[in-house]
């Protein structure tokens, strides 16, 4: 073979071999961000939250210690204490909702931010309703008695970025009663069920912490 064929054969060896080398040197490629990202497994700790909560009788009260993050792009600052109540389909969640209702479901609320060991005390808010007139917007008495739960709406945004199924089975949502300007931080709730009605004990529901939707 000549000797400048011998070169140019030489030549293109030592080519391929910095590009193996190169190639064999590079790092590794991250694994792309959607395959990396699974189905999201809910906090019991930070808002929004669910709790299994039986609508019985209770001798003593639920206590849930909890986070509440900043709202989301899509969440006022109002916090929701309240129920989250199932049916089969729309329809029989909405029956669900309106037999809970028309129950008159009272509870005792207890809401405190925690801070240096201390318990501060949130004023609540309740939906009040009088005869015919539009409902009016009270303050829970000191003693955190509440004389029912009222229909209202949620950021489902939310729930759904924390890993809260929304969807099937059709659920709608209740509230006992809301704190408003709710700051980030740690919280204390206390909640006792008073006489539940016995028809209400069938029902599947949950405790709900979850921020409002805010309104466009």
């Amino acid at each position: 073979m000549p000797m400048r064929s011998i070169k140019l054969v030489l030549s293109a060896l030592m080519l391929c071999s910095s590009g193996a080398t190169l190639v064999a040197c590079q790092p590794a490629q991250a694994p792309d961000t959607a395959a990396r990202t699974g189905p999201v497994t809910p906090r019991e700790d930070v808002v929004p939250l669910v709790r299994p909560l039986s609508l019985t009788a209770m001798d003593e009260p639920l206590i849930v210690e909890f986070e509440l993050p900043p709202p989301g792009p899509n969440s006022n600052t109002t916090l929701t204490l309240g129920l989250r109540v199932f049916g089969a389909d729309d329809l029989a969640s909405a029956a669900v909702a309106r037999t809970v209702t028309e129950s008159s479901l009272q509870a005792k609320l207890k809401l405190s931010r925690l801070e240096a060991g201390n318990e501060v005390p949130i004023p609540l808010a309740r939906r009040e309703y009088r005869g015919y007139d539009a409902p009016e917007i009270v303050q829970v008495d000191a003693d955190g008695q509440v004389p029912r739960v009222v229909l209202t709406s949620i950021d489902t945004t939310a729930m759904e970025r924390a890993g809260i199924p929304i969807g099937a089975p059709s659920s709608r949502v209740l509230a006992f009663a809301w704190a408003s300007d709710a700051t980030p931080g740690s919280y204390r709730l206390e909640l006792k069920l008073i006489a539940p009605a016995p028809e209400l004990e069938s029902i599947r529901s949950e405790l709900l912490l979850a921020y409002q939707h805010r309104s466009k």
